[in-house]
């Protein structure tokens, strides 16, 4: 308002009133809040880009797993993912050692890979593939009890069709729920940041801006 009136209205203001310094002022001003902005993004975007390193990698994933919601999704994901490979390089003749390597990387969580790639070391000395899920500590009892009847009664492929359609269900649902977390918690900072927006404008802007006057135009 003062900046437009300044402008427009020249005549409200009386000769002590200085236009230069008043505009010197508010740029300076609002480049010291630009410049706060724009630092806050580039902190933002390097701290992103550091965490997407490979030495920092696992510190992130295994981090996410931790993270209420998302976490979840990560790690059915990757247990969805990794099932579904396995069952596919199963079926195709390859032996459950070489399926279970190569089903390995498609686990797109770090932590969880780490998990698969120590049951692997056991496949390698012999264990055989229910021995190396329940190794994992990943799965549910129910699934693992799937797996174990399904290696036991030669139905191999069959058991790890319904472990893969299992995890891909909860995956689905958990990802309905991190999308609708994630709207609830721009809602919420929407709010939290408005409503301090406010509160600063009124504490810094409305609160000064008499004392603002009557500094630029000499009254008291």
């Amino acid at each position: 308002v003062l900046a437009l009136s300044a402008v427009l209205f020249p005549s409200l203001y009386d000769s002590n009133f200085d236009v230069h310094l008043f505009y010197s002022l508010l740029l300076r001003r609002s480049f010291v809040s630009c410049a706060a902005a724009a630092a806050l993004v580039a902190a933002t975007v390097y701290f992103g880009r550091m965490l997407q390193l490979p030495r920092h990698r696992t510190f992130r994933d295994r981090l996410g797993l931790r993270v209420p919601v998302f976490g979840k999704l990560q790690r059915e994901t990757a247990i969805a993912r990794f099932v579904l490979m396995l069952r596919r390089l199963y079926q195709a003749g390859i032996s459950p050692t070489e399926a279970w390597e190569g089903a390995m990387g498609t686990a797109s969580n770090v932590a969880v890979r780490e998990q698969f790639a120590r049951s692997y070391e056991m496949m390698q000395q012999g264990a055989s593939l229910s021995d190396a899920f329940v190794a994992t500590k990943l799965l549910d009892t129910s699934m693992e009890q799937m797996v174990i009847t399904g290696h036991q009664s030669g139905q191999v492929v069959e058991s790890l069709d319904t472990v893969a359609g299992y995890y891909g269900v909860r995956a689905e649902d958990h990802s309905k729920r991190a999308r609708f977390t994630m709207l609830r918690l721009g809602i919420l900072a929407l709010l939290i940041l408005g409503g301090a927006s406010v509160c600063w404008l009124a504490h810094s802007y409305f609160s000064g801006m008499f004392d603002f006057v009557d500094k630029f135009m000499g009254t008291n």
